[in-house]
């Protein structure tokens, strides 16, 4: 079997239930974001490995292992949010005890860290751009999503789900940081 198959020659391609629909379609522009945030959570994963290997003690490389394991976990669940976008066959994964699951994380984290109150400038570790890069990404799947919505119904558990996931990109990249002993660099205006 051949992996191009020239279905998608002239801008069209097919859902997962068959149907054809233009590649500019908001579905698809949602589902390609969802891809590319998976893809960029891969490469995180990859970084995070790297750091794990350099981390001064057993209680970070722990740490680390278990938010690698938990992106793992959450890369096959945006596989769902995609698999729910393209089709209409409904999902058996339950999108808001995964949200309250990253919420626990989230403030388990932060719980950890000082306090915030600006911007934060990324740039201090390979790991922790690259986590704000994920964050950034998962924005514009969230708005892509959110356009899909706007349009057709989808399950209305899966846009917490995406807003809570950037949440925890974020609180994830300040504690690269923060293992890796590097003080955050932040903008000098105050975000209260």
């Amino acid at each position: 079997m051949t992996i191009y198959t020239r279905h998608g020659d002239k801008a069209f391609t097919t859902t997962f239930d068959g149907e054809r629909t233009e590649k500019t379609s908001p579905t698809i522009a949602a589902y390609g974001d969802i891809d590319e945030l998976t893809a960029h959570l891969g490469l995180m994963r990859a970084m995070t490995t790297e750091l794990q290997k350099s981390a001064d003690n057993a209680t970070d490389r722990d740490t680390i292992g278990q938010e690698n394991q938990y992106i793992e976990h959450l890369q096959r669940h945006l596989l769902a949010v995609g698999w729910c976008l393209m089709s209409t066959h409904p999902s058996d994964i339950d999108f808001a005890a995964l949200t309250t699951e990253m919420e626990r994380r989230i403030d388990t984290i932060d719980a950890t860290l000082p306090p915030l109150h600006t911007f934060v400038v990324p740039g201090n570790t390979m790991a922790e751009a690259q986590c704000h890069v994920c964050r950034t990404v998962c924005r514009r799947a969230e708005r892509a999503v959110a356009e899909v919505a706007r349009q057709k119904a989808i399950n209305p558990q899966i846009l917490p789900f995406m807003n809570r996931l950037s949440d925890y990109l974020f609180v994830l990249a300040r504690n690269l940081n923060f293992i890796s002993h590097h003080t955050e660099k932040t903008w000098n205006k105050t975000c209260r």
